[in-house]
């Protein structure tokens, strides 16, 4: 009995060790139902004596690791090696030069991995308690893991247009999706198969090159000595492309997202051709306290550069023009105030010689209203909201030439929404936005 016990207290302390820093949670994955998956979610050494906002990695297990015994996560993967002392922290992000560490979160599906589409529910299950930098989210798995990290980005477009970077590791056969979701969010993704690997391998190669032909440069493919294995080598810390010389991690933290748009001064932003530039215009209310208006582009909507400035001086309307426009440019306009802070417009895009404003909302999540960020009101534009099974809510009809909506939120219940704007002219797009308890 004395040995029995024993035995009991070693294989206790051993799997308490095994895990490491790690702590086992439970993770929202559909907030309307209250539902939960378990996890584990590990958080940087110095997270509890700093106020910094992390970036964010979500491993998504292969087969072998499901069920519900969430120990079985720590078998394979970033989780293993976090319980075997790997610590994704202080990361130099080679564009910048910074170091950054990760928050880790690996929840548990019962039978395949996780769904894609409980990303948000997650996300905000993470923002209730975590500081975490929603412009830099990650995701990553191996094998139906694989297959789940690039759904993420090619199955839902209000889970394609939350993320960074994703990294699929052998991934399994992905079902219908929609490729165009790549450029749209401007993706960058980096595959890994085993040489021997059969179907996984074909399947990233065939994603490579999708992702690719979408978004030209956007896309890495590592066809690695081996089968349906090995993938601890590559997400170690240690661990370096011999081509680009980064590792999974510094590599993850060279792409970010947008800064969110805040709605304050600006009213409206419109960018049109002249002669062989553009021109910039906006509009403002309420100026107060503004010193100047910095011009920004970028190629990319991810990194952008000022090209000029403008000194606020009381009026309503202003502009800027650009003498050197690419086929394919994205423009904001910066207000810097008299105390140096400052805050964005929406995100303006000009392909073509068309211009179009990004669909965006903000603050997320919600609490009692949410400001819609919309491209310009004409005749038959309108705004629905929808629940997250598909019931139309309200439908809103915004003011004519307006850029930005209200919707009040405060009578709906904590969880997902789906808001639909459609154009006058026939466009249609949707966003996710979810409210906090």
């Amino acid at each position: 009995m004395k040995k029995l016990v024993l035995m009991c207290l070693v294989l206790c302390a051993t799997v308490s060790r095994a895990q490491g820093p790690q702590i086992l949670v439970n993770v929202d994955y559909d907030s309307w139902a209250g539902a939960t998956v378990p996890g584990w979610l590990y958080l940087p050494a110095d997270y509890n004596t700093s106020t910094e906002n992390y970036p964010v990695v979500f491993f998504y297990h292969g087969v072998g690791e499901s069920g519900t015994n969430p120990y079985m996560l720590l078998s394979q993967g970033i989780p293993n090696l976090i319980a075997n002392g790997m610590r994704p922290d202080n990361i130099t992000n080679p564009k910048d030069g910074k170091k950054y560490s990760f928050i880790v979160v690996s929840v548990q599906h019962w039978s395949w991995s996780p769904n894609p589409n409980w990303l948000p529910y997650e996300i905000a299950w993470l923002k209730r308690s975590y500081r975490i930098d929603t412009n830099r989210i990650y995701v990553t798995g191996l094998s139906a893991g694989g297959q789940s990290t690039f759904g993420a980005a090619v199955y839902y477009p209000q889970v394609s247009q939350l993320i960074a970077a994703a990294v699929p590791m052998s991934p399994a056969g992905v079902a219908p999706y929609d490729i165009s979701l790549i450029k749209k969010n401007n993706i960058e993704t980096w595959f890994f198969a085993g040489d021997i690997d059969g179907s996984y391998t074909a399947n990233a190669t065939e994603y490579n090159t999708e992702c690719n032909s979408q978004y030209p440069g956007s896309s890495k493919l590592n066809i690695y000595p081996g089968g349906h294995c090995c993938w601890n080598n590559y997400y170690n810390t240690s661990w370096r492309d011999p081509s680009s010389g980064l590792s999974v991690w510094e590599w993850m933290l060279t792409n970010e997202r947008d800064e969110i748009a805040l709605p304050v001064n600006f009213v409206s932003i419109d960018v049109r051709k002249e002669n062989n530039g553009a021109r910039l215009t906006w509009k403002v209310a309420d100026e107060e306290n503004v010193n100047r208006y910095e011009i920004e582009k970028s190629t990319n909507a991810r990194t952008y550069e000022s090209i000029g400035s403008v000194s606020a001086s009381g009026k309503t309307d202003y502009g800027f023009t650009d003498a050197q426009v690419s086929v394919k440019t994205y423009y904001r306009i910066k207000s810097v105030d008299n105390d140096g802070k400052f805050k964005y417009s929406g995100v303006l895009t000009f392909i073509n010689n068309k211009s179009s404003i990004m669909l965006k909302a903000f603050p997320i999540p919600a609490v009692t209203d949410v400001t819609l960020q919309h491209p310009t009101a004409t005749t038959g534009s309108r705004i629905q909201l929808n629940g997250a099974d598909g019931r139309l809510l309200k439908t809103i009809i915004p003011s004519a030439q307006s850029q930005q909506t209200k919707i009040d939120f405060t009578s709906l219940m904590p969880g997902a929404y789906y808001v639909r704007y459609s154009g006058g002219d026939g466009t249609v797009e949707s966003l996710l936005i979810t409210k906090s308890k």
